[in-house]
């Protein structure tokens, strides 16, 4: 224990710059996660007069769209310097954030929503992650875990500050200290710390450079043509999918189970515990069994967070609930971020990932405007619940079938 621990420490104070980097693009990611947004959903919708579901369908367009502008920007990460990229989405989540709370008119709401889905769910993320999967190769599971890190801090921070500043100052004042917050302090912080790449563990400068495999790194075309990838990308899309859906209308779920919002705004402090923690144990069983076999077993903790919404009793299954889907969250988020580079190559991360950023915001894009349709046609949560249900089992099968039945395509 002694050893590791110190293993540890020396890991860190070696790449603490660049480690640094990830764990801060990963917290400043929380200013455009659903659950964050998701607290002021109220208060928007009465100040635009805006029904569930037409809420949820803006909500749906404007991350689709950001999706798709992804999809172009995203790639330049793989020819851009990483200081020059970063200080962009900063200022970008930054205006976002400001937008927002100035916004006084519907169209106006829709470019903030539009910028904090992009800069802020997928751009920081999707920049952090190929940071950190493309400069490291033994210790890629470990390096990955310590950087999610800022993922379930921010998912522990933000609703209970959010809610209390919500009380104070309104929703609108709100959003204007995180833009002032970004601005002044974490976006020169980002830039900082992406000067600092550490010493990589592979060598990714040349084209033809080889993965750890020995295979040649494969180009995005070449990826879009394995069987092996669409079945993961449609497992590893149920926990981002189904969780936007139901952390949108989180209200709903509430009124259905009879907990209170302030019994699940707790309960995301267990959340945020159980990501972390699990997102600290699975990059360690990453780098000792691979993500290949790692992978199956990552719907397991979100498929016992629905079966608790469905049939635990009590006030105290919210909990239970939030803890589980952390779970889930934790051990799918960082597997599944080792999982791209060790089938495909450090050297096309960025484009590869900016099509897997792509179908992860279209899906969530669809889920809050689905759901929010669903109950506007009187269809009860549960049901919708039951629904989401078989979603993960399929993507526990497809898993299954992809990386233990057989060989990878």
């Amino acid at each position: 224990m002694g050893l590791a621990m110190t293993a540890l420490v020396n890991f860190i104070r070696r790449y603490a710059r660049l480690l640094a980097f990830g764990v801060l693009a990963s917290f400043c990611s929380n200013f455009g996660q659903t659950f964050f947004i998701a607290l002021f959903n109220e208060p928007i919708r009465a100040d635009f007069d805006l029904s569930h579901g037409e809420f949820g369908l803006i909500y749906s367009i404007v991350t689709a769209i950001s999706g798709a502008i992804l999809l172009t920007v995203g790639g330049r990460l793989d020819r851009m310097a990483l200081r020059t990229y970063a200080t962009g989405v900063g200022l970008a989540l930054a205006a976002a954030c400001a937008l927002l709370g100035f916004a006084n008119h519907a169209a106006v709401l829709l470019v903030a929503l539009l910028g904090l889905r992009l800069a802020g769910q997928g751009l920081m993320s999707h920049m952090g992650n190929v940071a950190i999967g493309r400069a490291f190769e033994a210790k890629r599971g470990l390096a990955l875990s310590l950087t999610s890190l800022g993922r379930p801090a921010g998912e522990a921070i933000f609703p209970v500050v959010g809610v209390a500043l919500l009380a104070v100052v309104g929703w609108r004042n709100t959003w204007l200290l995180c833009a002032a917050l970004m601005l002044l302090a974490l976006a020169p912080v980002l830039r900082w710390t992406a000067g600092g790449r550490g010493e990589p563990d592979v060598d990714d400068s040349k084209e033809d450079a080889p993965d750890f495999t020995g295979r040649r790194s494969l180009t995005r075309a070449q990826v879009l043509r394995r069987r092996d990838f669409w079945m993961a990308l449609v497992a590893f899309l149920s926990a981002p999918c189904v969780l936007t859906g139901l952390f949108f209308h989180q209200a709903a779920l509430a009124d259905a189970r009879g907990w209170t919002l302030e019994q699940l705004a707790l309960g995301f402090t267990g959340y945020a515990s159980l990501n972390l923690l699990c997102g600290l144990l699975a990059g360690p069983l990453v780098d000792r069994y691979s993500a290949r076999v790692m992978a199956p077993l990552t719907p397991v903790p979100l498929l016992a967070a629905l079966l608790v919404v469905l049939f635990v009793p009590g006030g105290w299954a919210s909990a239970a609930y939030l803890a589980a889907a952390g779970a889930g969250v934790g051990f799918m988020s960082v597997t599944g971020n080792a999982l791209w580079v060790e089938l495909f190559g450090p050297r096309h991360l960025g484009a590869i990932k900016a099509v897997i950023m792509f179908c992860m915001i279209v899906g969530t894009a669809i889920t809050p405007f689905l759901f929010g349709a669903l109950l506007d046609g009187g269809v009860g949560m549960l049901d919708i619940v039951r629904a989401s249900l078989s979603y993960v089992v399929l993507a526990l099968g497809l898993l299954a079938a992809a990386f233990w039945w057989r060989k990878p395509a």
